[in-house]
């Protein structure tokens, strides 16, 4: 279902008040949503859209690359419920991985400072 260009614009206020810097989307008809939100995204900012219609692909990309956002949006053509699974995975492991960075670096400087 296509949004109204109010819509868009309080999705992307709202975006820009939270902060936000990842959001998935579930359904992407056109992209114009995606668009929206995209727009709103911090230069950092990812945006997951799947939908399970291929047809998505031939025309909401086109949209993105023209408004300059394309690096920000990614399409995934699949059930949802498959992105969801591989999206919370993804998750999961950049903040361990995170997680076991900080602690490294804590104890690399807890022992720095300990020798010095």
């Amino acid at each position: 279902m296509q949004i109204a260009p109010d819509q868009g614009q309080l999705m992307a206020l709202l975006i820009q008040l939270m902060g936000a810097k990842k959001i998935l989307e579930i359904g992407t008809f056109a992209g114009y949503s995606a668009l929206w939100m995209a727009l709103a995204l911090p230069a950092d900012g990812t945006l997951i859209t799947c939908d399970i219609e291929e047809r998505c692909r031939e025309f909401a990309p086109h949209y993105w690359q023209t408004a300059g956002v394309a690096d920000k949006v990614d399409l995934r053509i699949a059930p949802a419920i498959d992105t969801l699974n591989v999206s919370c995975w993804e998750l999961v492991m950049r903040e361990l991985l995170t997680l076991l960075l900080l602690m490294l670096i804590k104890l690399t400087t807890a022992t720095t400072t300990n020798s010095a």
